[in-house]
């Protein structure tokens, strides 16, 4: 899908991003909205050397909007066996779990890092794992440790050993680029993949994880290219020559979904991506653009002008004539759905200032997850339970927030190169 580069929206934000030289650091999270309620739990570490871990599986927990942190100043565990556990002790902290992790050395290269939860109330461990891999591999794990448990307490997979992508703007002038990126989920790791002197637009992962597709203005008009992320290679789509944007994979990764120039009209094409052969969805005067695939691939959720102003559609494969959506609000687009299908997200506008909603197809529930100036590209999380998207700030700063689903925590990803937009969440690895 389109996230926030739509024809009313996205072009014009570019516009406004600051140009200012940037530099490498990573991502750090800044926790401004925390949660008012969920799971009490603490953390603690077997050993001083366990301690980052630790850190990383807090963090994440945290983030989820599942989970309330409770923080201690107890000494470390002594072991992960069951003799060496408190409850007593642990009770005065008001935490109903206590997760510990332990990081193990097993090899030149090579780290075990291990996990128990308690129950604070009686005493009893719940099952745990031990997790092995490359020692420069120790936040993934610890990352998984955090799924694990997420998973363990809440019946809800987690989402932390999971990936963004995301574009930013570099330099001035001469020397402005821009970066197609790809981080941990929580920021680090932060890879550039691709630079271009044109703007990159839209990132959309392929359902395996395996590629990216993207926008690309080198050429002076939108062009769709998809890059397979370990080899680094690319292709145009549909073909070199035909103008596309909007890049959206099919739930089985077979079928793009793109919007096509068609007489100076946009109109939305499936594409076969094993043929090359192309499917015209609409048929329309208006703009139609921005699709979004529903979870069972056997409709799309767009955006489209022809009633005036922007508002999103459904239509089903096969079909001619979409469907407006019951959605209470005058502009309506660059929908994203979750992987349950039980919300579309979305760009709305209300007195020139542009947030994100949530809209339940079930119930017809409308709620507000943002309330900034200039909010746009949501992206959901495979778990449906957070996602991620764009704010520009009153002073103009471009960050990245994580929500949850129903908008009670917000966290910034924070930078020191703030022209950050455009995030993409992966699927799982």
């Amino acid at each position: 899908m389109q996230r926030g580069t739509g024809l009313w929206l996205g072009l014009a934000t570019l516009m406004l991003w600051p140009g200012i030289a940037l530099s490498e650091e990573e991502l750090r999270v800044d926790i401004r909205q925390g949660v008012i309620s969920g799971i009490p739990v603490a953390v603690a570490a077997v050993g001083a050397s366990s301690r980052e871990v630790v850190e990383v599986v807090a963090a994440d927990l945290s983030r989820s909007g599942m989970f309330l942190m409770k923080e201690h100043d107890l000494e470390d565990l002594k072991s992960l066996e069951s003799r060496h556990f408190d409850a007593e002790q642990w009770s005065d902290t008001d935490a109903e779990y206590v997760i510990g992790a332990q990081l193990l050395k097993t090899g030149e290269d090579r780290i075990e890092v291990a996990y128990r939860v308690w129950d604070v109330l009686t005493g009893e461990a719940l099952p745990g794992k031990r997790l092995a891999g490359p020692a420069r591999l120790w936040r993934r794990l610890a990352h998984r440790v955090a799924d694990s448990v997420h998973e363990g307490l809440t019946d809800v997979p987690g989402a932390f050993d999971t990936r963004l992508a995301y574009v930013r703007r570099a330099g001035r002038g001469r020397n402005l680029k821009y970066y197609l990126y790809i981080s941990d989920v929580d920021g680090h790791n932060p890879v550039a993949i691709l630079s271009s002197p044109e703007p990159l637009l839209s990132p959309e992962w392929s359902p395996d994880g395996k590629k990216l597709a993207y926008v690309s203005l080198e050429r002076g008009r939108g062009q769709i290219y998809l890059q397979d992320i370990r080899q680094g290679t690319r292709r145009p789509l549909p073909r070199r020559g035909i103008a596309s944007n909007a890049p959206a994979f099919s739930p089985d990764g077979r079928t793009m979904a793109m919007t096509i120039n068609v007489k100076d009209n946009q109109e939305i094409f499936l594409c076969d991506l094993g043929t090359g052969e192309l499917t015209r969805m609409t048929h329309h005067p208006g703009i139609d653009t921005e699709p979004a695939w529903e979870p069972d691939g056997q409709a799309l959720v767009f955006t489209s002008d022809r009633d005036g102003n922007p508002r999103l559609y459904r239509q089903r494969l096969g079909e001619r004539e979409p469907q407006l959506l019951p959605i209470r609000t005058r502009f309506s687009a660059a929908a994203a759905i979750s992987a349950n299908g039980r919300y579309v997200a979305f760009v709305q506008a209300a007195k020139g200032r542009y947030s994100v909603a949530l809209h339940e197809p079930e119930s017809g529930a409308l709620y507000p997850l943002s309330s900034g100036r200039l909010d746009e590209s949501p992206s959901f999380a495979p778990n449906s339970q957070s996602l991620i998207y764009s704010s520009m700030q009153e002073n103009g700063e471009q960050v990245l927030i994580v929500s949850s689903y129903n908008g009670i925590i917000r966290q910034r990803l924070e930078t020191v190169h703030n022209n950050i937009r455009e995030p993409a969440w992966s699927p799982y690895r």
